[in-house]
């Protein structure tokens, strides 16, 4: 079994839909993936490179390619966006055993160097 799914193809269902999604945002998205001692968290960055940097947090029980669906192409026109997968969440994200023992604003101290992200402004969200 994958970490963080409860079987494989969970797994392939969820990352199918991620890709689906993330292909309706309209605005060009580069995928990456930033390791951490808590795991390897998974990054979509779109805008362009020479804006304002915006650091994006989707809701519990969300991913990065549903909760920024609505919103990516206008962000897009006016930030560098860093939108980031939760360890443990249904994105992207692979977490390691320990990453539930550490709060995850604790763990932003490891995306931003990963990142190369020197100054942000952090937008979350969590119905």
């Amino acid at each position: 079994m994958t970490k963080g799914y409860k079987s494989e193809k969970a797994r392939e269902n969820i990352l199918k839909t991620y890709d689906q999604l993330l292909a309706r945002w309209g605005c060009e998205a580069a995928e990456s993936d930033v390791p951490t001692p808590y795991g390897d968290t998974h990054v979509v960055c779109f805008g362009p490179k020479n804006a304002p940097a915006l650091v994006l947090l989707h809701g519990v029980g969300d991913d990065t390619a549903l909760m920024w669906l609505l919103n990516a192409k206008a962000l897009a026109a006016h930030f560098c966006c860093y939108a980031i997968d939760t360890l443990g969440g249904p994105g992207k994200s692979r977490p390691e055993s320990r990453a539930g023992k550490l709060a995850a604003s604790v763990r932003m101290q490891y995306h931003r160097p990963g990142l190369r992200v020197a100054a942000s402004g952090f937008k979350g969200s969590d119905a």
